[in-house]
């Protein structure tokens, strides 16, 4: 299983590897402004290099262990997702529209969380989606 797990993170990150996901996700979103490309790239070449780091430390772990690296890493993606997503509420609130590299920022973290999340069982997914939600109401 271990394995299989680190060829389908491998196979996850040669899919962002290119970056081409962040730019596409950025001509779906008609407010973005084009000059903020550099920001949205930087961003994402950041989780995807954590993605390879993952791939890398863990070729030679055993099973337990890379699971655990993909449920970290879950973590760490949808806190991400989480905080974009308060950025943009929040700007909505405030000024009436949401910043354009922080929506696309969203959206790529929510398309990477939703391929690293076929690689978590349903069971497991369920467990830690709830401890997210009682961390995001604060029964933590």
């Amino acid at each position: 299983m271990a394995a299989q797990n680190l060829t389908n993170l491998y196979s996850i990150y040669l899919n962002y590897k290119d970056n081409q996901k962040v730019v596409d996700l950025s001509k779906d979103y008609q407010e973005f402004n084009e000059q903020n490309l550099p920001k949205l790239k930087m961003y994402s070449r950041l989780k995807i290099r954590a993605l390879g780091s993952i791939i890398k430390i863990h070729k030679e772990s055993e099973e337990f262990e890379v699971n655990s690296a993909i449920v970290n890493f879950w973590f760490e993606l949808r806190s991400e997702w989480i905080r974009c997503n308060t950025v943009n509420n929040y700007n909505m609130i405030l000024t009436g529209t949401a910043d354009d590299v922080s929506v696309v920022n969203s959206s790529f973290v929510a398309a990477m969380l939703e391929d690293i999340e076929k690689l978590i069982s349903e069971e497991e997914l369920s467990k830690i989606n709830d401890i997210m939600v009682g961390v995001q109401n604060g029964m933590y």
